[in-house]
């Protein structure tokens, strides 16, 4: 597995520290029940640093795969074991985020802060799986943009990797337009209308 190549390229403790999480510990979120974790969240501010410490993990797993990348090549085992292990973190990643909203809904910037009321529209943008996390989870990202609590550009972005993921080619809207057009017009494309209109009723 990817430990063997630690030794080879030169990391930090906090990276060091995530990949043996997720690869040599034989990480299986489906065994972890991120529920009875996040409801034992009491304060507000543990329920901010849980959301942070996620969106570091997405990004640091991020970091280190593209040294894994410049320092063996797209086609080496080392990058290709370090993809298996990204997934596991992806995975991870997603389940704790899934968990969070179902418990709390998505975190406002009001009581969270921007940055972690940013952390679960990413995390689900990078989740693997195809369309079908995307689409389970479009709901709390549509009413956290209506909400002001996440901007439409995180919206159209994560739109665009659905429209990616369907069709299989990037969505690229004519002349000027407004990004509540660019949306509207995605999701439309994407069939995810009634979804919206039940966000909307909600509101």
């Amino acid at each position: 597995m990817i430990c063997r190549i630690f030794m080879r390229v030169k990391f930090s403790f906090t990276q060091l520290a995530l990949v043996l999480m997720a690869s040599c510990a034989g990480f299986n979120s489906d065994q972890v029940d991120y529920i009875a974790e996040v409801k034992s969240l009491n304060a507000t501010e543990s329920q901010v640093e849980y959301l942070m410490e996620i969106g570091r993990i997405d990004q640091g797993i991020r970091q280190l795969e593209k040294r894994i990348l410049d320092a063996f090549g797209y086609d080496s085992k080392e990058y290709q074991e370090m993809l298996e292990t990204m997934v596991q973190v992806d995975n991870e990643n997603l389940a704790k985020i899934e968990a969070f909203l179902e418990v709390y809904g998505h975190p406002t910037i009001e009581e969270y802060g921007k940055k972690a009321a940013n952390v679960p529209w990413y995390v689900i943008h990078h989740a693997t799986g195809g369309m079908e996390p995307r689409i389970r989870n479009f709901k709390h990202i549509y009413r956290a943009w209506k909400k002001g609590d996440i901007e439409g550009g995180a919206v159209s972005f994560y739109l665009g990797r659905m429209h990616r993921i369907k069709f299989d080619q990037r969505f690229d809207m004519p002349g000027p337009f407004q990004r509540e057009a660019e949306i509207d017009t995605l999701i439309q494309l994407l069939g995810l209308e009634q979804m919206r209109t039940e966000v909307e009723e909600g509101l």
